[in-house]
This record gives structure tokens, sequence and C-alpha cells, in this order.
């Protein structure tokens, strides 16, 4: 997949490509798993520009050691999870 933005919240979905998908991501790689499944199932990808604006509230949290051994684990199992 050639995706410039995984994580970017805007994303419009038809409804069919969850019917024969089950999905287990709880945490940062959802995006990637439902990419990555709607990919290997046929499903095109097409990708438009949005504006990113700064953040205004909150807090980053993906340096955090901990969000991103989680990341890394949750990445093992979903690698596993799609190559059966």
């Amino acid at each position: 997949m050639r995706i410039k933005d995984i994580n970017c919240a805007f994303k419009l979905f038809k409804h069919q490509i969850f019917d024969d998908m089950e999905l287990w991501s709880t945490g940062a790689l959802i995006n990637a798993e439902i990419l990555a499944r709607a990919t290997r199932r046929g499903y095109p990808l097409i990708q438009v520009g949005v504006h990113h604006f700064p953040r205004t509230r909150g807090r980053p949290t993906g340096a955090n050691p901990r969000v991103i051994f989680r990341a890394f684990r949750e990445l093992v199992k979903l690698y596993r999870q799609i190559n059966r």
C-alpha cells in the first residue's frame, strides 16, 4: 500500500467493505488493519488531499514508550493475522 497519511482521521468507506471483514485491532493500528484488509480483498483506494491544522487541545501521545510498545505488539499480531 502506498498511503501518504494512514492515520488521517478523515476517511470514507462503502459499507460493503465491512460486511465480510472481521476487525480485531483496538488501538493505533485500526486504520492500518482496515486498509490492509480492504487492499487484500481488492477494493480500490483513492487518496484526496486534506488540510491539516495545528493541535489546539490535548497532548500528543505517539512518543510515549508504552504507546509505541503497544502499537508494535499489535502490529506483530496484525501481520500474523492478515497473512494467514
